[in-house]
Formats: structure tokens, sequence, C-alpha cells
């Protein structure tokens, strides 16, 4: 199934409030072209943020735990992403 991925943003170990908005327009856009939801996250505490996402309606997440990625540099971020977008190849990554 084609889905739509949500990269969500973290800052103090929190999923942003942007990042949800988003992942909550993202779902309805899910369900109205039956696509699934899914949700990219990135950072040192990734894992223990699953539920947050899974709770705002990702079917799917996938996460990259590593501290350099707290520091939002860029090289580190899209080399994490690119390997997510690889494996899954969605249909939109917003």
């Amino acid at each position: 199934m084609s889905s739509i991925l949500v990269f969500c943003s973290v800052q103090e170990n929190r999923i942003k409030r942007s990042s949800l908005e988003v992942m909550s327009r993202a779902r309805q856009l899910a369900t109205e072209n039956g696509l699934s939801l899914g949700a990219a996250i990135l950072g040192s505490h990734a894992s223990s943020l699953v539920s947050e996402a899974t709770a705002h309606g990702a079917s799917q997440v996938f996460t990259v735990s590593d501290p350099v990625l707290d520091a939002h540099v860029n090289a580190p971020v899209i080399a994490a992403l690119e390997g997510i977008l690889t494996t899954v190849q969605p249909r939109l990554m917003v």
C-alpha cells in the first residue's frame, strides 16, 4: 500500500506541535485516498516517541536513534531521512 510519510520534528524530547498538526491533516488525506500514514522520527530518544505518533494516526513509525541528530545538523538528518525514504518509498513526504 502506498503511504504518506510525515517527518516529525523533535524538540526537548517531544514531537513538536506543528508536526502533530501536519500529521493530523496528512491522516485525513491518507484516509481520503486509501493510503497509509507513516511517521519518521529522528533523535536520541526517537523510539520513546513512537506511541505519541501512533496516537496521532501513524500506522507505521520509522525511527533513527542517534544523539548526533539532536543537534539538527543537515548532513546527518538528510542521511537518516534518505535511509527511511529508500526503505519506505512513500507516495508523498511532508
